[in-house]
């Protein structure tokens, strides 16, 4: 069933050829189909701060990408509006010690399709000072869609170990976290994380890249 979304280091340097499916217009001109100059290049924790997301990284001619995401489990799709040449495409989503697919079409503005290889993602399970999360009830049919933020958390007085934010799916399952954070957060309408650092307030991308 597909639904919409918003450690290792692992990059895939793969480059393929370029099959698309052409279109004419009125004047019967067959247009150029869709070419990949670039890429695509996965990487998994780019900023060794969000171990389980990720982000393609290519280059194109003007193009709009879909990303699909799958494993056992079942997929989901990350839609990309814009139409762009150089494109930083992020994995979410993603599940501790977890293996998945991960499919990229392009669309230009005519009707030419690209379909690119699969390219594989693989996280590694939670650290082993991860706090413990328990879920007591979900009701999944009564709920928002999407997701749960919870605030990075803070440890008893003497007791060793990181603290961290955490994003958590409809069934209690960590979906994503990163040791960057506070005890206050917030989520922005585009998706970045708000919160304070001290005196300076802080938007954080899902890949840890951070604005003050």
């Amino acid at each position: 069933m597909k639904k919409q979304w918003i450690c290792s280091f692992i990059v895939l340097w793969v480059l393929y050829p370029v099959v698309a499916i052409s279109a004419t217009d009125g004047a019967n001109l067959v247009a150029d189909p869709i070419q990949v100059t670039l890429g695509p290049n996965l990487t998994m924790d780019p900023n060794d701060v969000t171990p389980l997301a990720g982000v393609v990284e290519l280059e194109t001619v003007p193009v709009r990408a879909e990303v699909n995401i799958s494993d056992n489990a079942g997929t989901w799709v990350i839609k990309f509006s814009e139409y762009q040449m150089q494109h930083s495409l992020p994995i979410l989503g993603l599940k501790p010690d977890s293996n998945y697919e991960v499919v990229i079409t392009l669309y230009d503005q005519l009707t030419n399709t690209l379909v690119l290889q699969p390219l594989q993602a693989a996280t590694e399970p939670l650290p082993m000072d991860f706090p413990s999360l328990r879920l007591l009830v979900s009701k999944p049919e009564k709920m928002e869609p999407g997701f749960t933020l919870l605030d990075k958390f803070s440890r008893g007085r003497n007791v060793a170990g990181e603290t961290y934010a955490i994003i958590v799916d409809s069934a209690g399952e960590v979906v994503w976290y990163s040791p960057l954070g506070a005890n206050s957060m917030l989520q922005l309408p585009n998706g970045n994380l708000f919160f304070r650092d001290g005196l300076d307030v802080v938007k954080m991308d899902m890949l840890g890249v951070c604005r003050t």
